[in-house]
Order: structure tokens, then C-alpha cells, then sequence
């Protein structure tokens, strides 16, 4: 009994996906724009950001990388801090403001 109302769900699963009806027009109307879009991105990538990139990580030491990251990682709490703050969670925000 308990298998053949598996069987039934499952063949009527199977029936109904069947009907599901795709619009006239799946595709993307915007898709030469993005893929311009995604060219131009590209293209700023290798010549405006990786270079200054690769020249950073060639000159900086590994532990000044280590440190501005560590910095950056701090900044990056602020939200949460002030999320801790808004939620009234004061030990969380103990906890997350010690960073400073």
C-alpha cells in the first residue's frame, strides 16, 4: 500500500513537470550588452588592476601583507559592531569591538 502511493507520487511528479510551459522568449535581451559589459570588465582587470597588483605582492613583504590585511579585516567589522549595537547583543559586541 505505502509503495504504491510512492509510485503514484512519483509518476505524478513526473506528469506535471511535463506541463510546465517555457515563455516565448527564455533567452537573455540583454545578453550582448553583458557580454560587452564582461569584456570591458575584463580588459579593465588585466590592465588597470593586476599590475599594481603583482607589483604589490613582488615589493611587500609577506608579514606588511599579513599586517594591512589584519588592518583591512578590522575595518571590515564595523557593520558588525554596529549591527551587535542595533540588536542590543552586548556581548557580541564586546566580543567584536575588542579588535579595536
Amino acid at each position: 500500500m505505502r509503495l504504491i502511493g510512492i509510485f503514484a507520487t512519483l509518476i505524478s511528479s513526473f506528469i506535471l513537470s511535463a506541463c510546465v510551459h517555457k515563455g516565448p522568449n527564455p533567452d537573455d535581451p540583454y545578453e550582448p550588452l553583458n557580454r560587452e559589459v564582461h569584456k570591458f570588465n575584463m580588459a579593465f582587470d588585466a590592465t588597470f588592476l593586476k599590475p599594481p597588483a603583482k607589483f604589490y605582492k613582488a615589493v611587500v613583504p609577506p608579514l606588511v601583507r599579513l599586517g594591512v590585511n589584519n588592518a583591512y579585516n578590522n575595518i571590515a567589522m564595523l557593520p558588525t559592531v554596529a549591527n551587535d549595537v542595533l540588536q542590543a547583543d552586548w556581548r557580541y559586541t564586546i566580543k567584536d569591538s575588542w579588535r579595536f
